[in-house]
């Protein structure tokens, strides 16, 4: 440091510390007290130098009783006040000459802000785009009828994949189309004029009796297993990285060398004595350059704090190694998945359930082989 330098050594072990009058425990949420206040204020930059502002967001009041940042105020108020209670968390020097020198001119400097501005052989009745969706389909995915069958009523699951089976149901007829090729049928006899090919399948999966009950229940049963794996996988690294995370002690060391930068630069500002700050504050840091070097910023400057703060890194980086991975899970898309993966099963509980409510008799199906094989899969699944 040069004079305005570190905060207070560690306090020596043996003696207790007085009571910390740190975050307010009483009056409004996130009220502090004066000694915080003038804790959090630290030293007075040169007064003739004018600092790069860093524009970060405070953390709300009634947030801050329960955040990192209460514990780095109490501990930045002892710090200040002498007092010689270890810190419950890790501390690191601030080197104020090397913040100066980098982030600070001399007040006649200007300094120009650029603002950046920020393209008639068949018979058919489909309309031609359905006609070449459905066959594109079959000669894409070489699907015929006796596989569909095999898979929704025979139940043998190496017939046709679960994604493939999804296709069919897809392209199944929804609505008008189904009194269309009924009447269809009805009107147009095979053994005079063929039918198209799109019509000839797709009539044909209609009479499957209950195709699209069947297709999904199969979907569902060939798709549950990896899918509720992917989403406990998902849910378990959330809650390992947040765990660690919140036992850390080497992030609130970080946050307060933060803290402490970012009050000296905002000194005697609105945005000065801050007791906290929202996470999007990180990215803001790369953003504040060096007068001198353009390329020198307060990202820079903290990771170069931390080379010579090894503990407090490597710490730091093991906390952290799972962020990365869990910053791409959404909670609330598993938790979507999740209840409709129960929806599912529970909608193939209904389909298989015995019309006399007697627990083994047959479904409205009256398929024996099928409504056995989907019980099972449901007490299985319902279970899990």
């Amino acid at each position: 440091g040069g004079g305005k330098g570190p905060g207070a050594p560690p306090a020596p072990a043996g003696k207790g510390a007085p009571p910390v009058k740190g975050a307010g425990k009483k009056g409004k949420p996130g009220d502090i007290s004066e000694d915080a206040k003038e804790a959090l204020k630290g030293p007075e930059p040169p007064k003739d130098l004018q600092p790069k502002k860093l524009m970060w967001s405070t953390i709300i009041g009634n947030r801050f009783s329960t955040s990192i940042f209460s514990q780095i105020v109490d501990d930045m108020t002892a710090a200040k006040a002498g007092t010689e209670a270890k810190p419950k968390t890790l501390r690191m020097r601030l080197n104020l000459d090397a913040l100066t020198t980098s982030f600070f001119s001399r007040k006649q400097d200007k300094v120009e802000v650029k603002t950046e501005t920020k393209k008639k052989a068949a018979a058919t009745c489909l309309e031609p785009k359905r006609t070449q969706n459905v066959e594109i389909f079959l000669n894409g995915c070489g699907v015929g009828l006796e596989q569909v069958k095999l898979t929704v009523i025979d139940l043998a699951e190496k017939s046709l994949d679960i994604d493939t089976l999804g296709k069919v149901l897809e392209i199944y007829p929804k609505g008008e189309e189904v009194g269309l090729l009924n009447n269809f049928s009805k009107e147009n006899d095979p053994a005079v004029l063929p039918w198209g090919r799109a019509e000839t399948f797709l009539i044909s999966l209609m009479s499957i009796p209950s195709f699209t009950l069947r297709a999904e229940c199969c979907i569902t049963r060939g798709r549950f297993d990896a899918e509720l794996a992917e989403l406990n996988e998902e849910v378990t690294l959330l809650e390992t990285c947040l765990a660690r995370i919140e036992k850390s002690t080497a992030l609130p060391a970080v946050f307060a060398l933060v803290m402490q930068i970012g009050n000296y630069l905002n000194y005697g500002t609105n945005q000065g004595m801050c007791k906290g700050f929202t996470l999007d504050t990180l990215e803001k840091l790369n953003r504040v350059e060096g007068f001198a070097d353009k390329t020198y910023t307060l990202m820079r400057f903290i990771m170069d704090t931390l080379e010579s703060e090894r503990k407090v890194r490597e710490e730091a980086l093991d906390d952290m190694k799972l962020c990365d991975a869990a910053s791409k899970v959404e909670f609330e898309d598993a938790n979507r998945r999740l209840n409709e993966l129960e929806r599912e099963v529970d909608k193939i509980a209904t389909a298989v359930k015995p019309v006399d409510d007697d627990g083994e008799g047959p479904s409205a199906l009256e398929d024996p082989k099928f409504e056995a094989a989907m019980r099972t899969f449901v007490a299985t699944a319902q279970e899990k």
